[in-house]
């Protein structure tokens, strides 16, 4: 009886490891997605500020060409 007891209590514990196991595991997946989570929306938050960076620079390279060309026109007159 005594082996059985044993045994009994081996596979109790076996099975409490594993949960253990599992969880962690979970646990883990939810922080790594989490984590992937973040970091994709911080690369997308990053892009959307270089698009708007050289949004501007372009704006201000426009406005530059015009106020150059207005010069030019007056100079001509």
């Amino acid at each position: 009886m005594k082996s059985f007891d044993q045994f009994q209590e081996n596979l109790n514990d076996r099975r409490l490891q594993l949960k253990q196991k599992q969880q962690a595991r979970k646990q883990q997946s939810v922080e790594k997605g989490s984590s992937a989570r973040d970091e994709f929306a911080k690369n997308i938050e990053d892009k959307k500020q270089e698009v708007d960076r050289r949004q501007q620079k372009e704006a201000e390279r426009e406005e530059m060409k015009k106020e150059i060309k207005k010069e030019m026109e007056a100079e001509k007159v």
